[in-house]
């Protein structure tokens, strides 16, 4: 009975342990780095303003405005360089243009 009891304290410590790390610091916002804080901020703003960019591109492109387009698409990947659609519409605007780059 003993032994049972200590394994189950020991399986209790070590769930209490895993939850507190899962977490992060017992949960409280309040530790967070405030820099780290700011630069995730700065990130989804960034993300805003290419996927805004990539819209109205896309909006330029189906009325035919492709260089105006092209310049929207490029503005997104010079925030997001990894933004794969915006790659992709550039592409195909570039293609509609007659030009390769």
């Amino acid at each position: 009975m003993v032994k049972k009891l200590i394994a189950l304290t020991i399986i209790l410590i070590i769930l209490l342990s895993l939850v507190s790390c899962t977490t992060g610091s017992g949960g409280r916002e309040d530790t967070i780095n405030p820099k780290a804080k700011e630069l995730n901020s700065k990130g989804t703003e960034l993300r805003r303003e290419a996927k805004s960019l990539f819209t109205q591109g896309k909006y330029d492109e189906a009325t035919k405005n492709y260089e105006e387009a092209l310049k929207c698409y490029e503005e997104a990947l010079k925030i997001q360089p990894d933004y794969a659609k915006a790659k992709q519409n550039r592409a195909e605007t570039l293609k509609a243009l007659g030009r390769t780059e």
